[in-house]
């Protein structure tokens, strides 16, 4: 009879061994689930913020396609020709008046097809970073609730400081590079 109880027990055993191995490959599977629905949730998430600044940019070259004023005349007094080229090598020119202010060549800029949406526009020579862009620009792009500090602790980079393409001395046809910020 000791051989049925030491049966008995043996089987009693071998069934709790067989549940704990099935409830520990029960919770691996659980986790494996919840980590994998969270790791959809992640590209789910960065895929909805990556159309929704995608959006914000196409908005954005809309509203400043209309803050351009009219292409002025080739051979109008007070007009330049600004030949810029984009990251990809691609070269797009406007003219300008040279009392237009300087935000005008970020808004051209800014509204071609194959713009980076983060740049800083920059002269061939002397090289310097032209302050074209309008302060809230990068918070709008990027979708941030922070305001972009102008004041000179805080300053960034190619900030519009409100100059003319005069003021700026930039009178005559110029070429600027256009890099990715």
């Amino acid at each position: 009879m000791r051989m049925s109880g030491s049966n008995s027990k043996d089987k009693i055993n071998e069934m709790r061994k067989i549940r704990e191995e099935q409830d520990a490959a029960y919770e691996a599977s659980l986790a494996a689930d919840r980590e994998r629905s969270l790791r959809d949730k992640r590209t789910k998430d960065h895929q909805q913020r990556i159309s929704e600044r995608l959006a914000a940019i196409k908005k954005q070259k809309l509203e400043f396609l209309s803050f351009l004023k009219q292409e002025p005349s080739r051979g109008t007094p007070g007009v330049l020709t600004i030949n810029a080229i984009l990251p990809n090598g691609k070269r797009i020119q406007r003219r300008f008046h040279q009392d237009e202010p300087l935000t005008a060549l970020f808004y051209f800029v800014f509204c071609d097809a194959d713009s980076p949406p983060e740049f800083d526009v920059v002269t061939s020579y002397p090289k310097r970073v032209v302050p074209c862009r309008p302060a809230d620009t990068l918070r709008r792009i990027r979708g941030d609730d922070e305001e972009v500090s102008t004041s000179p602790e805080n300053h960034v980079k190619g900030l519009d400081k409100g100059l003319t393409f005069a003021q700026f001395g930039i009178t005559l046809n110029e070429v600027v590079l256009v890099i990715e910020a």
